[in-house]
């Protein structure tokens, strides 16, 4: 159990990392900024689902 809490709070350090690591790379950033335009328009439609 001890090592999934560890495993999960590793993601966020690792995540950081890895774009401190590649802060420079345009393509990185033109694929954060789709994915969360993506992710905007998904929840978006979910939640004016009713009208």
């Amino acid at each position: 159990m001890e090592n999934i809490l560890k495993g999960i709070q590793d993601i966020p350090e690792n995540f950081k990392g890895f774009i401190l690591e590649h802060s420079d790379n345009a393509l990185l950033w033109i694929c954060l900024f789709f994915g969360g335009l993506i992710v905007f328009w998904l929840t978006f439609n979910a939640l004016n689902k009713n009208k």
